[in-house]
C-alpha cells in the first residue's frame, strides 16, 4: 500500500501537474547526475561571467527518521495523497512495535512509542518514506524561495530568465547565491549565504528534521585583478557562517578553498573547473580497489571481462556527463583502468589501442576509453535536452491553440 498510494500514485501525478517544483531531481524522469551537472554549470556561470558567489553543501541527520507525522500528513496531501491514506499510514507508524535482530537471532523484547510521545519517523525500508521526504522537501524549498535571493541568469538565445536558489536529489541539497550585481562584495555575498544557511536550517527544523553541521560544507567565491589578469581569491573575507546542530548549539560550516573539489552525488567538483580531486578520487576509490579484488580472484577471464562492464565501467560511466577532464587525466584513468583488466583476460597490456577500444564486431574488445565516452555523454545530454524544450514547446503550441479553438466556440455559442 505504501509504495502504490506514495511512491506510484503520488509521485506519477504530481509529474504530470508539475507539483513537484524541477530543483528536485529525486523524480521519475531525472537522474541524479543531472543535480550535479546543474552545480557544474553554475560555477562555470560564476567563472565566465566573473561573479562572486557562495555555494553551500548542506547535509540532513537521519532525514527520514526525523520527518514528523504531523508534516508528512499535510506535505503528501498537498500534493494529492487522501487524508485516509496519511491516516492509516500514521496510525501504522505509531502503533508498530521494534525489534532488534543480531546475528544471534531477534529480541525478545521490544519497544513501541507512547500515546504522549509517539515515535516519529517514516522508518528505514518503508515505500513510502522517500516520497514523503519529497514532499516536505518541496515545502522547505518554497519557504528558502521567498527567504532568499539565489542566482538569476538569462538564457542565451530566447533571453528567458532563469531563477534558482537550490538544487535537491532527496536530502541532499545545495544552495546556490550569485552576486546580484556586478559590484556586489564576496562579503556581501557571505551575508547572504549565512541568511541562507538560517532560512535552510529553520524551514528543516519546522518538519522536525534537523541539519548535521560536521558533514556541511562551503565555498566563497570571489575573484580579483592582477595586472589585467584575473585570479581566484582565496581569502576574499573572513566572514563565517553558522549553523545550529540537533542540540540547539551554533556550528560553524567548514570553509573550503575554491581548488578542493567537495563530494556530492559521486561527483568531486571544484569551483575553479579543475578535476585532479576528482581523477584522484576514481583512482584510489574506485579502480585500485576493484584491481586488488579481482587481482586475487578466482574468477574466470569471461566473469572478469562481465564484472568490468557491470561494475567499474559503470561507475566511471556515471560521473562522465558532469565531468569536463583532460586529455592527459583521461590516459591516466584509462592506463590505471586496464592496468589489471587486461592481464586478467589473458590479454597483453601493450595491445595496440585502436584493438582495445575498438567495439567487438570489430574484433576489439571494446572496452571504455574515458575521453571519448565523457565526450558522447555529453553530445547525448545536449541532444536530449534541446529534444524535450522542442517537445515542451510544441505541447504547450498544442494546448493553447485547443484552449483558443474552445474559447472561441463557447463565445460563439453564447451570442447565438
Amino acid at each position: 500500500m505504501a509504495s502504490l498510494h506514495f511512491s506510484k500514485r503520488m509521485m506519477a501525478t504530481d509529474i504530470k501537474t508539475l507539483s513537484i517544483p524541477p530543483s528536485q531531481y529525486a523524480k521519475k524522469g531525472n537522474r541524479s547526475i543531472e543535480a550535479a551537472i546543474v552545480k557544474i554549470l553554475y560555477f562555470d556561470y560564476l567563472r565566465t561571467n566573473k561573479i562572486n558567489g557562495a555555494f553551500l553543501a548542506m547535509d540532513l541527520e537521519n532525514c527520514f527518521d526525523r520527518m514528523a507525522h504531523l508534516v508528512s500528513s499535510l506535505c503528501t496531501q498537498r500534493l494529492g495523497v487522501p487524508p485516509q491514506i496519511t491516516q492509516c499510514m500514521i496510525r501504522t507508524l505509531c502503533q508498530m512495535k521494534h525489534f532488534i535482530r543480531t546475528a544471534y537471532g531477534d529480541s525478545k523484547w521490544s519497544y513501541i512509542g507512547a500515546k504522549n510521545k509517539p515515535l516519529q519517523g517514516a522508518v528505514q525500508g518503508n515505500g513510502a518514506a522517500s516520497p514523503i521526504f519529497v514532499a516536505i522537501s518541496c515545502t522547505i524549498l518554497a519557504y528558502l524561495e521567498r527567504q532568499v535571493v539565489g542566482i538569476s541568469a538569462y538564457s542565451a538565445i530566447t533571453l528567458t530568465l532563469f531563477t534558482l536558489v537550490a538544487i535537491l536529489y532527496v536530502d541532499d541539497s545545495d544552495i546556490l547565491i550569485a552576486a546580484v550585481e556586478k559590484d556586489e562584495t564576496a562579503y556581501s555575498v557571505s551575508k547572504r549565504a549565512q541568511k541562507a544557511a538560517t532560512a535552510y536550517q529553520n524551514g528543516v527544523h519546522q518538519t522536525g528534521g534537523a541539519v548535521r553541521p560536521e558533514k556541511c560544507r562551503w565555498y566563497s567565491i570571489s575573484f580579483r585583478w592582477i595586472a589585467g589578469e584575473w585570479k581566484y581569491d582565496n581569502n576574499p573575507n573572513n566572514k563565517k557562517v553558522y549553523i545550529q546542530n540537533s542540540d540547539g548549539n551554533d556550528k560553524e560550516i567548514e570553509r573550503l578553498k575554491v581548488n578542493e573539489g567537495w563530494k556530492g552525488l559521486g561527483i568531486l567538483a571544484a569551483p575553479d573547473g579543475k578535476w585532479k580531486d576528482h581523477v584522484t578520487y576514481l583512482i584510489e576509490e574506485k579502480i585500485k580497489p576493484w584491481n586488488a579484488s579481482i587481482r586475487t580472484s578466482y574468477l574466470h577471464r569471461h566473469d572478469v571481462y562481465r564484472s568490468a562492464f557491470t561494475s567499474i565501467f559503470k561507475s566511471i560511466d556515471y560521473t562522465l556527463p558532469a565531468t569536463s577532464m583532460t586529455t592527459s587525466q583521461c590516459k591516466l584513468i584509462n592506463t590505471q583502468l586496464h592496468k589489471k583488466f587486461l592481464p586478467r583476460i589473458g590479454v597483453d597490456v601493450h595491445l595496440p589501442l585502436p584493438y582495445r577500444y575498438a567495439p567487438k564486431c570489430l574484433q576489439g574488445l571494446g572496452s571504455m576509453n574515458i575521453e571519448i565516452k565523457q565526450f558522447t555523454e555529453k553530445t547525448q545530454d545536449i541532444l536530449t535536452t534541446c529534444r524535450n524544450i522542442v517537445t515542451n514547446r510544441q505541447n504547450d503550441s498544442i494546448n493553447d491553440r485547443k484552449y483558443a479553438s474552445s474559447h472561441r466556440s463557447k463565445s460563439a455559442v453564447v451570442f447565438t
